[in-house]
């Protein structure tokens, strides 16, 4: 499953062109072996959804021997047997002693392949090995690594394996807890409870309590997501990382059913590439330009042990700028950038106060930097977090009174005419006009009713509006040239060798095993654009938290012009030490957004 690069050497030197895998499946059926040996039927409910799904495979009065059960949009249901162990369709549909099912035989050719394919692969629960175990839990397969498991016991971390609509093998994060952490009385009701046992840690469904075992629910305390990497370099955690385990899968898969499906990561060709940041010394240039202004520190936290993390967060600011430019107050004011110093979302919600956030006005330059985030982070990574502060606060100020660019030199693009960016959010759709000399206009209209003040935003309104895609970006050149970024659910994965190679973080070591996964990726197939972000190449973290998603590009409109806008992609402002996924004026839209404050049909006039 891996893949050598080509080399083509030219008068010049040698060029190495590389393609990149991803997780889109290029699968193959033997449908004929496959009805040989296996049975398939389709439930259907005439109700929104089919009750009692989940207990398809758990309930112990059914005496069902099925293999899996794959859902199809909760009114339909399709359940996989040997066909030894197939029930006949009368003895099924009365077992399951619901009136409103109906239930027919289906062929493997019959079901759409998605489907099919997750029946097979949700019934991988009898594959395990000493540290690792599939488990079916009736349309879900769960992945657990011993490694997972809390200390206590009290929890552990697991990976939902599937495969989506598009074809894409997929491993989210998910957290078991145990029943005794859980405050929620209504969870502990609604959702089922699982036991842990066996040599491989196997998850088995709860019908009836015993008080001996621990039980667990599927979900986490709090709001935090579940971490697992999609990629770790350093050789101790390599195998721990989710793209490991989707290897694991395949290769898995493959092997049980051999006779049946052949799978495996289709590659996408790379046409073009960007390695280099184009705006190494923006931040010093930030830096350099704020020692100019006046930065008000205000304390919003009211824990007087919390004091300390204030005075850290002041002295570093003051450390990186100047004594001279940091203030401390009371309150914010209107003339100068301001840090406040608060809780997250989270912690206002278990509490009496109400979150200052809200309270804000909105024309005020204010970046808000939480305990949460400081804490022991800022003696940890204080370069990162203050860096990001005095970002936040050139942007808006940007947004609030220049009306120009200011982080970035955008007449060094040499653009030969505007450029216009558009998003919509919740049914508001707000526009960026950005002029060669970098100056902008910003506009919002939250009904379709509406025109905006600029008339070239009214047919660019329109096509946006008439997209179906659900994270979708409207760019155009001001020439006529309009195009559609829209995000799917194909990344790029390292190379299957990566996680027995050495050197893996040299250049050669990050073409060959790394290719995709690294700096800026430009892919064209006859009429077909798309792109991918990944991190930066030259200097690279060692732990890879999200996968690099591939963003498809449509021409509304004249030509495909999303290779010209690439190079604003390969700038470390929006995210410290990160390439952005998007053009970062979608970044001021966003921060624009926030700023108006508005929420659907809750203003009725562009501006």
């Amino acid at each position: 499953m891996g893949r050598t690069p080509i080399s083509f050497v030219q008068s010049l030197g040698v060029m190495i062109m590389t393609n990149a895998i991803t997780n889109k499946l290029a699968v193959s059926f033997n449908h004929k072996q496959i009805d040989d040996d296996f049975c398939f039927f389709q439930l259907t409910t005439s109700d929104k959804y089919i009750a009692k799904g989940a207990y398809v495979l758990d309930r112990p009065d059914l005496d069902l021997k099925a293999l899996s059960v794959a859902f199809d949009y909760g009114r339909t249901a399709f359940v996989l047997f040997n066909k030894k162990d197939a029930p006949d369709k009368k003895g099924f549909i009365d077992s399951l002693g619901d009136e409103k099912l109906s239930i027919k035989q289906v062929y493997s050719s019959d079901i759409k392949d998605y489907i099919l394919f997750r029946l097979f692969l949700y019934s991988l629960s009898n594959f395990s090995t000493d540290f690792l175990s599939y488990n079916n839990l009736t349309g879900k397969l769960i992945l657990l690594d011993t490694c997972w498991m809390a200390k206590n016991k009290k929890s552990f971390k697991a990976l939902d394996i599937d495969v989506d609509k598009d074809m894409c093998l997929l491993a989210s994060a998910t957290t078991f807890t145990a029943t005794s952490l859980i405050k929620d009385k209504k969870a502990l009701k609604e959702l089922p409870k699982y036991v842990v046992g066996g040599k491989s840690n196997s998850l088995k469904r709860v019908l009836t309590t015993d008080d001996s075992q621990i039980t667990y629910i599927r979900k986490i305390l709090g709001n935090r997501k579940t971490e697992i990497p999609f990629l770790d370099l350093s050789s101790k955690k390599r195998t721990q990382s989710r793209a490991y385990y989707l290897y694991h899968t395949l290769d898995a898969i493959n092997q049980t059913y051999r006779n049946y499906l052949s799978a495996s990561f289709k590659e996408q060709k790379i046409s073009e590439k960007i390695t280099q940041i184009r705006d190494k010394q923006i931040i010093g240039k930030t830096v350099y330009d704020l020692r100019f202004s006046r930065i008000n520190c205000v304390n919003y936290d009211l824990v007087d042990s919390d004091k300390s993390y204030f005075d850290n967060l002041v002295n570093t600011l003051m450390d990186t700028i100047s004594p001279n430019t940091v203030s401390i107050s009371n309150e914010i004011d209107s003339t100068m950038y301001n840090v406040a110093f608060i809780h997250d979302a989270d912690y206002y919600k278990d509490h009496d106060y109400p979150d200052p956030y809200q309270s804000f006005n909105r024309q005020n330059v204010i970046q808000c930097v939480t305990k949460e985030d400081v804490g022991t982070k800022l003696d940890d990574n204080s370069k990162a977090i203050i860096n990001s502060c005095l970002k936040e606060l050139v942007i808006k100020d940007d947004i609030l009174h220049k009306k120009r660019i200011s982080l970035d030199k955008w007449e060094d693009f040499n653009f030969e005419s505007d450029w216009i960016f558009g998003i919509e959010v919740d049914g508001i759709q707000y526009f960026m006009v950005i002029h060669q000399n970098g100056s902008f206009e910003l506009e919002y209209k939250s009904d379709d009713f509406l025109s905006f003040n600029n008339k070239i935003l009214n047919p660019l309104s329109y096509l946006l509006s008439q997209s179906s895609s659900k994270s979708k970006t409207l760019i155009s050149d001001g020439k006529g040239n309009i195009n559609l970024i829209s995000r799917t659910t194909v990344s790029t994965m390292p190379s299957k060798e990566i996680f027995t190679a050495e050197g893996i973080r040299s250049k050669e070591g990050r073409d060959v095993y790394l290719s995709g996964v690294t700096d800026i990726n430009f892919y064209q197939d006859q009429d077909n654009f798309s792109y991918n972000v990944g991190i930066i190449g030259n200097g690279m973290n060692s732990s890879l938290s999200k996968a690099s998603l591939i963003y498809n590009v449509e021409t509304i409109q004249g030509e495909n012009i999303v290779k010209s806008i690439l190079k604003t992609m390969s700038v470390i402002f929006v995210k410290y030490n990160e390439f952005t996924v998007l053009p970062y004026p979608v970044k001021y839209l966003r921060e624009y957004m926030k700023i108006v404050g508005l929420k659907p049909n809750k203003n009725k006039q562009a501006k």
